[in-house]
């Protein structure tokens, strides 16, 4: 295996920690152990241990062990996973020394002071969670070392190549244990004493083992290398020929098309996505996803990217995965959608399926780690938004009998080579996992769905039409531009329901011979009450300048224009009397007109399908 290279970062986060010593049991401290502790809770001959788990000022759910210490190693008591506000209890907890440490991704990731329980105490503790560091050690110095962990061996560090790392909290002190092994066979434990000194690491001798000065590299990413990761990419380090290494040591490495460009970050540096050119996201290289890659090898894989959403695009856009699947991708009202081929259970023949959460579930302007794991055991997708679990909905009513394995094409960070839509995100770190790193998520839950043929209109130089089987959309010059215009439509199931996703669905007489994009606005006055001015069309309809989404019709393609409108089909089933319609048209009407069936047409006929719980 190669020994992957780790850029040294600086962790700008301060950690908070709350350790509380023993209150006696003298009546002249009574008041003030009152004032300070709250929630005093009789439990006999054992004492009491509370607290909460914040990040950013709000309680988060995470797990929590309690800790023992112990001369000659501490070991664990207790582990716990805190309430969605992150608070915790550990009750009849024996007399002795504790600490508590908060653990999210399996990582480090806060932990208490060290404090003594008594009994019919209560401890209350507060714990603020911050990014962890890893250490990286090259401990081949001191002989044969097959085993090594910091505190106690339920933070085991992992070799890779030559490299040991573990994992802690920049800052704080504690005990690496090694075991090393001699020529004759024989094993032993040696301690040596973290003592941090400014941005860097002191390791001495414990006792009479010798010091040891074998800090390698102190890394603070936001993902950590695991024996299940089999990819891993930062943005820190890109080689003049743009290659983003891999630092899993499994050589799937990075491809960035020329004109990527690459911004500061929390973490180092980030990818703007933005700077791609359609159909060209950063890629891996050679053809087909790297075997290490294929989620069937164990079947199960989880994607996680560390990102920043700049805007929620009005068209949507993909922001990692292969063409087959599993695709992850941000949609026009910032739900989460995850895609991937799939087989039926009555055929063979594949097909595309999905899955979305609830719109706005991506803040805006906010680093966030997006993390989906693909299950084959279930057939299913999990979703979790900076650890925390997210539901998700189908899209569509397919039944899945089972998913296609992708291996034809490669894995793609940043957007798709077969999906011109380019995105306003950045992305600082990807790691990919062989494992359900999370666990079992919250499985798909069931929505309804609806599909209803729309009955559409348009105008042209040629007047208005209702009963045409085809409809132009663009065309010069302006005062001939052809465009559609939709009623609202809502079935009587819809209402009082919320909105998972709403597509509209449009179809080519005959694809173009370059991609098309096409825009959809709210009209200000429902399509009866339309003054229509066949010589200037456009300029006569009554319609919001803000555009309300975006679709695109691919070149070549089989001719579908597709438009996420679940915010206006909301808006319809709340305000049903407010209700007006959609004008859609071409955003650059200079370009090839295009003719788009209507309901007139058989097949091809346009559709709104609506999903929702």
């Amino acid at each position: 295996m190669n020994i992957p290279h780790f850029n040294r970062r600086i962790l700008l986060s301060a950690l908070l920690m709350v350790g509380l010593s023993m209150f006696g049991c003298d009546k002249s401290n009574k008041a003030e152990d009152s004032q300070q502790l709250t929630g005093v809770i009789s439990t006999g001959n054992a004492g009491r241990i509370q607290g909460r788990t914040v990040s950013d000022n709000q309680g988060i759910q995470v797990s929590v062990r309690l800790v023992k210490l112990k001369l000659g190693g501490d070991s664990l008591v207790d582990s716990i996973r805190t309430d969605t506000g992150g608070t915790f209890a550990f009750n009849k907890v024996p007399y002795g020394g504790y600490r508590v440490e908060a653990w999210r991704e399996g990582k480090l990731q806060g932990q208490s002071g060290t404090f003594q329980v008594d009994k019919d105490l209560v401890k209350d503790i507060l714990i603020v969670l911050v990014q962890p560091v890893r250490y990286f050690l090259d401990v081949s110095s001191i002989g044969s070392v097959d085993s090594m962990f910091l505190n106690y061996p339920g933070n085991a560090a992992y070799k890779h190549g030559s490299l040991w790392s573990v994992q802690g909290l920049k800052g704080d002190s504690g005990i690496i244990y090694t075991r090393v092994t001699n020529s004759a066979g024989t094993s032993t434990w040696l301690s040596w004493e973290v003592r941090p000194s400014g941005d860097s690491l002191r390791i001495i001798g414990v006792g009479t083992t010798p010091n040891a000065p074998f800090i390698k590299q102190i890394d603070t990413s936001a993902f950590f290398l695991t024996p299940h990761t089999t990819a891993l990419w930062t943005f820190d380090a890109v080689s003049s020929s743009g290659i983003v290494r891999d630092l899993s040591g499994h050589g799937c490495d990075l491809v960035l098309p020329s004109g990527a460009t690459l911004q500061n970050s929390p973490h180092g540096k980030a990818l703007v996505a933005k700077s791609l050119k359609a159909n060209a996201p950063a890629s891996t290289s050679g053809v087909g996803v790297p075997s290490s890659l294929i989620w069937a090898r164990t079947g199960m894989q989880t994607l996680e990217m560390r990102i920043k959403i700049d805007s929620h695009d009005l068209g949507g856009y993909l922001l990692m995965g292969s063409y087959v699947g599993p695709q992850i991708g941000l949609s026009a009202n910032g739900a989460i959608g995850v895609y991937q081929q799939i087989v039926s259970p009555t055929s063979d023949a594949a097909m595309w399926y999905g899955t979305i959460s609830e719109p706005n579930t991506v803040p805006i302007g906010k680093w966030i780690d997006i993390s989906v794991s693909i299950d084959k055991a279930r057939n299913d997708f999990y979703l979790w938004i900076d650890g925390q679990p997210v539901p998700m909905y189908p899209i569509s009513d397919v039944q899945v009998g089972g998913l296609v394995a992708d291996s034809t094409y490669p894995f793609q960070v940043g957007g798709g080579s077969e999906d011109s839509r380019v995105g306003p995100f950045q992305v600082e770190e990807v790691r990919i996992s062989d494992t359900l790193v999370f666990g079992q998520g919250i499985r798909t839950r069931p929505s309804l769905s609806s599909t209803t043929t729309l009955t559409i209109s348009g105008n042209s130089s040629s007047g208005s039409c209702t009963s045409c089987g085809a409809l132009p959309i663009g065309g010069q010059p302006a005062s001939s531009e052809g465009f559609i215009l939709v009623n609202p439509s809502i079935p009587a199931s819809a209402v009082d329901r919320r909105v998972v996703t709403s597509l509209i669905t449009l179809w080519a007489t005959t694809p173009p011979p370059q991609s098309k994009r096409f825009v959809a606005h709210r009209l200000l006055k429902s399509v009866s009450e339309l003054s229509q001015k066949p010589t200037n069309p456009v300029a006569g309809i009554d319609y919001e300048s803000a555009p309300l989404a975006y679709g695109t019709l691919q070149a070549t393609s089989s001719g579908g224009i597709i438009l996420e409108v679940s915010v206006a089909v909301q808006e319809w089933i709340d305000h049903p009397d407010q209700a007006k319609g959609l004008l859609i048209k071409a955003v650059d009407p200079a370009s090839t007109l295009i003719q788009v069936r209507t309901a007139n047409s058989s097949p091809g006929t346009p559709t709104i399908k609506i999903q929702y719980h």
